[in-house]
This record gives structure tokens, sequence and C-alpha cells, in this order.
């Protein structure tokens, strides 16, 4: 029973879902990658021009777009021993396995607050991570899921050092400050972290102060890091700190947002996240102890729902899972009716775990969407973010290219850009294949004696940030 005390029940959880993440990506490698993914595919291909030196590249908008370079830098050894399409894979499903595991940490880090238990943390575990969209961010080639385990992480280490009084001082400002940093060389949109950690520090300004009185050194260690990291943004602000790529990103709030369907977005995240469990939405309260997580997710879901690009983004709320987790299984814990509490999770797991083969395997998902409208299905849609159809989309179209290509030739992926025109010239370096432009081309040098044997490559480059909708998805 999940409600038996059993340390091991968590832990053997926690392995199972990473698990079931590890067996999509691995069924699903040989799908190739689309939208963004081919951007850092790009970018990596620009790391590896010039020698991997990050200050050279990842400040550059010429050169990695709107985008930050610390994913594909990060996969560089995975892309080198799988190839572009599976090593950018793999790197996702680490990064998702982190999420999870830094889910894992958050809830026995706050449980207390929320009146839960050690013995509740297998159902905020499935809960948390047993959907369509967490599952797909395993095999997604993208570096979100990572990007979000570095905002659960650094709220934990936040409240270690305002709540805590051991001797962990300077070890845990480090990990602060790391987490940060690595957060912003990742993806640009973690300067949200920054909002959503002042805020916590203001609403527990009474605990900041009684740290300050009682272990000094722990506050200006926090203070020191913080305002570090502040610096480290304003850096890249004025151009003075080539690891962060703001420069690409300025003006993304520019555009008018149609915040109705953001709201609808949000909406469908809940329905694809929580399921049958959003009957418990009456019986949610908000008590003065765990007011704060409730002000952060509003926060957090406000930023970006005045995003244009939030209409087809659901991903982006999968941050604020483990924070809303807690308030859906304390109002489950507060059923009184067993019978009741048992037929509603055999029917969440039931329909979520349909759900996540449905999105997440093709054939699956090809029987999905025989009955169901295809007008569901569509790019830039509430249900954009599972991309299935996407990536059997693209490999329909590589196959139809593979077909024009001389013998010997393959093309695996293709630049987004790249036209049916273009898409003839693909080749194959390690599993990354690129088309030719009329505007621009770029010789580049094989990598292998199989590359070199197969193909002369040519690179398709934008010189310009990307602006359009395939810059927000």
């Amino acid at each position: 029973m999940l409600t038996r005390r059993h340390p091991s029940h968590p832990v053997a959880l926690l392995a199972s879902i990473v698990g079931l993440g590890a067996l999509l990506t691995f069924i699903n490698r040989d799908l190739p990658i689309v939208r963004n993914a081919l951007l850092y595919a790009q970018i990596h291909h620009h790391l590896v021009e010039h020698g991997m030196r990050l200050w050279q590249v990842c400040g550059d908008p010429q050169l990695v777009f709107n985008k930050a370079c610390g994913f594909p830098a990060l996969a560089a050894p995975l892309i080198d021993l799988f190839g572009m399409n599976v090593g950018l894979k793999w790197a996702s499903c680490i990064g998702t396995a982190l999420f999870v595991y830094a889910c894992f940490v958050f809830f026995r880090r706050f449980n207390a607050r929320f009146g839960l238990r050690e013995a509740d943390l297998p159902l905020e575990l499935l809960v948390c991570c047993l959907n369509p969209l967490v599952a797909y961010q395993f095999w997604s080639a993208y570096p979100d899921s990572l990007s979000f385990a570095g905002l659960v992480f650094s709220l934990v280490l936040l409240d270690r050092l305002v709540m805590d009084r051991d001797r962990s001082d300077l070890r845990l400002a480090l990990g602060y400050l790391a987490v940060l940093l690595v957060s912003l060389i990742v993806k640009p949109g973690a300067l949200v972290f920054f909002p959503l950690h002042a805020v916590y520090l203001w609403w527990y300004r009474g605990e900041v102060a009684h740290a300050f009185a009682e272990r000094p050194r722990r506050i200006v260690l926090l203070a020191a890091t913080f305002a570090l990291a502040l610096a480290f943004v304003g850096l890249a602000t004025i151009g003075w700190n080539p690891l962060v790529n703001l420069q690409g990103n300025e003006g993304q709030y520019d555009g008018v947002v149609a915040y109705m369907r953001s709201v609808k977005q949000v909406a469908v995240f809940l329905a694809l996240s929580f399921g049958v469990l959003l009957f418990l939405a009456p019986l949610i309260r908000v008590h003065a102890g765990d007011a704060l997580w409730f002000v952060l997710i509003v926060i957090y879901a406000h930023i970006f729902m005045v995003y244009p690009g939030a209409p087809y983004n659901a991903r982006y709320y999968v941050a604020i899972l483990p924070l809303a987790t807690m308030y859906v299984v304390r109002a489950f814990r507060e059923l009184s009716w067993a019978a009741l509490r048992r037929t509603a999770l055999a029917m969440f797991l039931a329909t979520n775990a349909i759900a996540v083969l449905a999105f997440n395997e093709r054939t699956a998902f090809r029987g999905l969407t025989a009955y169901l409208p295809p007008s569901w299905f569509e790019e830039f849609t509430y249900t954009d973010c599972l991309r299935m159809g996407a990536h059997l989309t693209m490999q329909a179209s590589l196959a139809a290219v593979n077909d024009q290509v001389p013998p010997g030739a393959k093309c695996t992926t293709c630049p987004p850009t790249t036209t049916a025109a273009a898409g003839r010239a693909c080749i194959r370096t390690r599993g990354c294949c690129a088309g030719t432009s009329r505007s621009s081309t770029r010789r580049t040098r094989p990598r292998s004696r199989r590359a070199r044997a197969t193909s002369t490559c040519s690179f398709h480059h934008r010189r310009r940030p990307t602006r359009g909708p395939g810059s927000r998805n």
C-alpha cells in the first residue's frame, strides 16, 4: 500500500519512473529530432567549429540564435558517442531524470509544511511525474527539464540556507550559486528564478533576520551568491558576459498576447498532468503555512502566460508541478471515504499511463489519432508540446529525401529552414544532417573516416536571431 511507511518505496518508484523515461528514449531513438532541437544541433556544430570554446559561441546571437549553448555543450560527449539525434535525446533524458530526482528532494524537504509525511512520497512522485508531458521531456532533445530541475534544486538550497542552522554554510552557498549559473547557461528562461527567490526572501524576511542574528556568515554568503548571480546576468545584459545570450532574446515579450488562450493552455496542462484528480479542486485549501508556494505558482504562471509563445507551450509549466502536487496530494488525503480514494487513484494511474503510452509510443499514437480529430494534434495548438506527430512527419519527409540522395549518403536530420530542394543536399556526419542554402553555406571538415567517406558537409546558417514562431517552441 502507498500509505504504508517503507523507506524503499519512494526510491524504488523514483528509479521506476526514470527507467520508464529511459525506455521511451530508447524505443524512440530512431525518430529524428524536430523544432528547436534542430537549433541545438546547429549550436553544437558551431561549438565544434570553435573548438568547444564556449566564450566564442554562447553570447553570439548569430551562432546561438535566441537560445543558450549550455545544453548542446553538456550533451557533447553523448553526441560524440551516439550521434546528434540520439545524443541530444539521451541528454534530455538525463536532464529529466534530474528533474524527477529534484521533485523527490523537494517533497522530502517541504512535506511537513503541508502536513504530509514520508509515506506520501510515492503518491507525490506518481501524481507529479506520471503524465505525458514529463514522459515526453525524457526524449524531446530539449533542455527545459534540466532548467526545471535547476529551479526546484535552487528553492531547496535557498530554504536550507535560510532555515537550517548547521555548519554547511559555504557548501550550500556554492551549490546555490552553481545551480543559478549553470541554469542561466543552459536556458535564458532561468531569469525567472530571481523574482521567485526574491519573493521567497521577502516572505520569510523574519526568518532571514533571525538567521542573520544567529549565523551572520550564512546570510552574508547567501547575499554574496545572489549578488554574484545578478552580476553574472548584468554583465550579459551589457554584452560583457560571453556565456549568456541575452541579446538574442531582446523583444521576446513585445508581441501581443492572447491571454485567454494562455489561460486555456494552463487548463489543458493541468488536465494532462493531473487527469481525473482534478475533481479534487474544490477540496484544495491554501493555509498560512504553505501560502508562499501558491503565490510562487501564480507568479511563475503569469510570467509565462504573458509570453507570446505561451499558448502552445504547455511544457513551460512543468516546473510548477512539484509545488502544485503537494496541494493535490493533501486534498486527496483528506477524502474520508477510503473506497473513493482507491477508485480515484486507480483511475488516475490507468488514464495517465494510457496517456503516457498514447503520446510517447508511435503505434499507440497512430491508433489514438485515427479516432480523434486531426486538428487536436496540429502544431501550435494546445497539445503542441506532445510532438510524436511532428517526429513521425519529419521521419516520413526524410525518407522521401533519402530516396533522392546519392548512394552511400543518408539524411537523418535537417535544419529548420530546409526546403525540399535544399533537403536533397542532406548528408550525414555522425548523425547530423544539414542542407545547403542559396543565402549562405559553409564547408565543414568531416569529423570521422566514416563521415569523410560519405559526404562533404554543407550547413545552413542563420545570420539573424530567430524571431518567428519557431523561436518560441
